[in-house]
């Protein structure tokens, strides 16, 4: 999208300004001779929670502009960033400027910050994973029922074209079936996959079975068997649901 372009070019500019800047405070507000291992620690870390703040920014970009369904955690993400920076100023004026604590302990003040920082944005990114899965895993559950339904209104389609005396039979235990199929428990769970792969099977045979009625003149297939395939497809749905009740 050209909005999140033009966002991440302003985003870069700030950031390489914020950078420059500090870049200039902490080289131009110090002697040579006074940058010790505290200046260092300090000048790091604030940069490195700068590139950290820039990075989240740019993927958050990307991640609007094609998963908006995601920007709560991102928002989560974007906080932990927040707050890590804040920590990083803290630190540098509260322990380095003002209490001017032991080089070791202000290390692991900033190692300590920094983990902490760390862990939440891990549990925030494992549980964006979690929850993809999930969504993942429950739209692929209701596919079985939406491709069931494609199959049946194809064959519902053939057979209203069919000038037969058995169409108007076949067309309402069609109706029918359909009707079960439509009130049906759209999700599934893991252990149906077999059975409802056999489902999608037999539905294939009818809707196969109905255009070699309709379409050929030669066909192996009769008005019983079509309507045999619907009756054991109604059953297999029962069954289905039956069991899919029992599992739940």
């Amino acid at each position: 999208m050209k909005w999140a372009s033009r966002f991440k070019w302003i985003t870069s500019a700030i950031f390489l300004i914020l950078g420059a800047v500090t870049v200039g405070l902490f080289f131009g507000l110090s002697e040579e001779a006074s940058r010790g291992f505290s200046w260092w620690l300090s000048f790091g870390s604030l940069m490195m929670a700068g590139v950290i703040s820039y990075l989240f920014c740019m993927s958050m970009l990307v991640h609007l502009s094609k998963h908006k369904d995601e920007v709560p955690m991102n928002l989560s993400m974007g906080a932990i960033a927040f707050i890590y920076n804040i920590a990083v100023l803290v630190h540098i004026v509260l322990f380095w400027l003002v209490l001017d604590v032991s080089e070791k302990l202000y290390m692991w003040i900033h190692i300590i910050t920094f983990a902490l920082a760390f862990i939440l944005a891990l549990l925030i990114g494992l549980t964006r994973l979690s929850v993809g899965r999930l969504q993942k895993d429950e739209s692929n559950r209701m596919q079985f029922k939406k491709r069931l339904q494609l199959v049946l209104h194809g064959a519902r389609l053939e057979l209203e074209g069919w000038e037969h005396a058995e169409r108007d039979v076949l067309l309402e235990q069609m109706g029918k079936l359909e009707e079960q199929v439509k009130y049906s428990d759209p999700l599934s769970v893991p252990a149906m996959v077999l059975e409802e792969g056999q489902i999608m099977d037999q539905a294939a045979r009818l809707e196969e079975g109905v255009r070699s009625m309709v379409h050929d003149r030669n066909t192996v297939y009769s008005a019983d068997e079509l309507r045999d395939m619907i009756r054991q497809l109604s059953n297999g749905m029962k069954l289905r649901n039956e069991q899919l009740a029992s599992l739940k």
